[in-house]
């Protein structure tokens, strides 16, 4: 199982002001679609949190989705 861990802070969530994910996330989109798909990450840490980083439950992880989660797990 490969293991993943990335760490990302911003101050708004407006759409300019996303900043750019790590180098991990590459890695884990293997289609370059700019989501995470349940597939790409399942052999990763981030296997066991999809449904909650999936806020809109299309079934893809979107990079807002992403730093959002990373957030509130930051502000626990």
């Amino acid at each position: 199982m490969t293991l993943l861990a990335c760490s990302v802070s911003a101050v708004s969530m407006a759409d300019s002001d996303v900043p750019h994910v790590p180098a991990a996330w590459a890695t884990m989109d293997a289609d370059s679609n700019g989501k995470l798909s349940r597939a790409e990450v399942e052999n990763t840490l981030w296997a066991q949190q999809f449904d909650a980083m999936d806020t809109d439950h299309d079934g893809q992880v979107t990079e807002k989705e992403y730093i959002a989660f990373m957030q509130s797990r930051d502000n626990n």
